[in-house]
This record gives structure tokens, sequence and C-alpha cells, in this order.
């Protein structure tokens, strides 16, 4: 019986430690991974935003180039923060046709720093321009710019201007959604949500979006002048597709 109970002890001693050298090795694999991963992401040329780089690219007319130059004064990448020189820069890549700069111009034009409405209008026609031709990042950034309408409407307690966003918001859900095709529900539209920080939306999102849309403006009539407009946007970007 000692013969058996020495074994026994002899075993667990190996067991445990085996069990011991794992976890150590478990435990440092674990912590490198957590020192490769939580590096912070360097701003090199690596990256694809060295400044003298991007600038020389700039000379020979490069769009794409442009447009990380503008995103590195947005966000300081190599270069200081500069709002004036990230629209600058934004406005040359959207001049010579790169659509994601265009994007980018609109947004940062809507939310600019010292509250100009002339740079609010002229973002949100920018924005409208590219949603009338499909761009559904342009569509739901523009759900979500009459959303915030109505809401800075309601806090200053302005119906009419409310109801006028409301419907302007559910107009452009309603389009985002009548165009899914065979999408499903989980799958993602991108956005701008400020800046540079791109976020995705789920089309059961954007549903849910425009449900609280239709509760809010309440008087059925008016949710039908809503879905009439969306039907009007629908029929001028498939005109504007025929023509391409």
């Amino acid at each position: 019986m000692r013969e058996i109970n020495t074994k026994s002890v002899r075993n667990l001693a190996y067991l445990w430690a085996s069990l011991s050298v794992f976890c150590v090795l478990a435990g440092f694999v674990v912590y490198t991974q957590f020192l490769v991963h939580s590096k912070p992401i360097p701003k090199t040329a690596s990256d694809g935003f060295d400044y003298d780089e991007l600038t020389q690219l700039v000379a020979a007319g490069d769009s794409e180039a442009m447009r990380k130059l503008g995103i590195s004064f947005e966000l300081g990448f190599n270069v200081p923060k500069s709002h004036q020189e990230a629209l600058r820069y934004y406005s040359m890549s959207s001049e010579a046709g790169n659509m994601s700069a265009r994007y980018q111009l609109a947004n940062m034009l809507i939310l600019n720093e010292v509250n100009l409405a002339a740079d609010e209008e002229k973002g949100l026609q920018l924005l409208v321009d590219l949603a009338m031709t499909g761009n559904e990042s342009a569509q739901l950034s523009l759900v979500l710019y009459y959303r915030n309408k109505s809401i800075k409407a309601s806090e200053r307690i302005k119906a009419s201007e409310r109801s006028k966003h409301l419907k302007e918001a559910y107009a452009w859900a309603n389009l985002l959604l009548g165009g899914m095709g065979t999408r499903r529900r989980s799958d993602t539209v991108t956005y701008l949500d400020s800046g540079s920080d791109y976020k995705t939306m789920t089309f059961e999102q954007i549903e849910s979006y425009r449900g609280n849309f239709y509760v809010f403006i309440g008087d059925k009539d008016e949710v039908i002048m809503a879905q009439k407009r969306s039907f009007e946007l629908f029929k001028a970007i498939r005109a504007n597709k025929a023509k391409k």
C-alpha cells in the first residue's frame, strides 16, 4: 500500500510540474502577443504618410497623395494639425476626381471647427451630390446628418424644423433600405463619424432608425410625403446612373 501511495505521489508531482511548465510557457506567449499588438501604429513612410514622398506625388498630380496629405494635416500624421491645410488638400483631391476625398471634405465642412453656416451648406451640397450618384456612405451620412438636425430642432422647440429634418432622414433611410437587393440585414455600410474616423452600421440598425423616424413624424400624411420623397430620390439616382 505504501509503494502504491509513493507512486501516486510521484505521478502527481510529475503532473504538477508539467502543468506549471505549460502555464509558464502559455503566459509567456500571451505576454509577447500583448506586446506585439499593443504597440501604437507607427506614423512612418511604411504607413504611406511620409510627407516628403507625398508632396512629390502631389506635384505629379496624384489625387490619392493629395487625399493622404489631407488626412495627415487633419490628424497630425508627421505634420502639425491644420484644419485649413487639410481642407486645402481634400479640395485639391476632390477637384481631381477622388470620390473618397470628396466624401471626407464634405464631412469636414459639415463638422467645421468654427461653425460657419457657409461651410456647412457647401459640405451638405457635396454630400447630396455624392449620394445622388448612389454612394451609400454619403446616403447614410445624410440620414445621420438630418437625424442630428432634428434633435437640435427639438432642443430649440422648433416643431416645423424638427418635422422637416425627420422626413428627410426617413427618406434617405428608406432609400438605403430599398437598395439592399440580395444583401442581408447584418451587412454593413461604412460611414465617417467624425474627421477620418470610419465606422460601420448594419442595415438592421438603419431599419431601426427608420422605424424611429416613422414614430416621431407621427402624422401619416407626413410619412407618405417622406416616402414619396424617397421614391423621387430613387428615380433621380437611377436616371443619373443611366446617363453614364
